[in-house]
């Protein structure tokens, strides 16, 4: 394997391709999604992307943007989960047919999976959700700006106790959910909706986990694809 290289991360241009990763820079100078621009697809499959941000925005200043990335060789998908896992794959399914009929809003599902992918840094989910998103009618500017979006005006109250109760649920910060998170979601959900959106959260943990631990390769994905496939 080829020794570990740190390379400055150039900012995104307009003419980025929308499939390319894209780069976000949140609060603190933390990078969620790192943009490989110029590169094909068969480049960005084959370079796997550690983020390593600085701890403030100081830091980042001083470093003129501030964000690294480490270039790795990817060394390959290491089980491919849906064809051998297909008994495992029947719990997956579960999660997505149950929330197929949910109360919970298609778009709100797709975001609060993008984000929680995010937060991960599950490729293959990052991929899926960005494409979901994108058939389902979302705007270019609010998928971007979703890392962010405690410091945007483009969501709802909905949708920011939505995103603060999958941040919290996903983060654990304490090992807890604070009452403060959870009064804040109550104001948006009943107790019935609530539940649904815990389980929106769990599911994408759940993907996110099997999907990284397997390397489950990123790109092939087409909108729609595991809800036809769990009815």
């Amino acid at each position: 394997m080829p020794k570990a290289q740190l390379v400055p991360v150039e900012r995104p241009s307009a003419k980025n391709d929308l499939n390319t990763f894209e780069t976000f820079v949140c609060r603190y100078s933390i990078i969620d999604f790192i943009n490989n621009t110029g590169a094909d697809r068969n480049k960005q499959n084959a370079i796997k992307l550690s983020v390593y941000a600085p701890g403030s925005r100081n830091a980042a200043e001083k470093l003129g943007g501030g964000a690294f990335i480490k270039e790795e060789k990817y060394m390959g998908q290491r089980i491919d989960l849906m064809e051998k896992g297909q008994d495992a794959m029947k719990v997956f399914y579960g999660f997505v047919g149950y929330l197929a009929k949910s109360k919970i809003e298609k778009n709100l599902q797709h975001l609060i999976e993008y984000r929680v992918s995010q937060l991960n840094g599950c490729a293959y989910c990052l991929d899926m959700h960005s494409k979901d998103l994108r058939h389902e009618g979302e705007t270019e500017q609010r998928i971007y700006l979703l890392p962010a979006w405690r410091e945007s005006p483009f969501y709802t109250d909905r949708e920011r106790a939505a995103l603060e109760w999958a941040e919290a649920v996903t983060l654990l910060k304490g090992q807890q959910v604070s009452d403060e998170i959870y009064e804040l979601a109550r104001k948006e959900f009943s107790e019935e909706e609530l539940i649904d959106l815990t389980m929106v959260v769990i599911a994408i943990n759940s993907w996110n986990r099997a999907n990284i631990a397997f390397r489950t390769t990123p790109g092939t994905y087409q909108p729609g694809q595991w809800t036809a496939t769990a009815k």
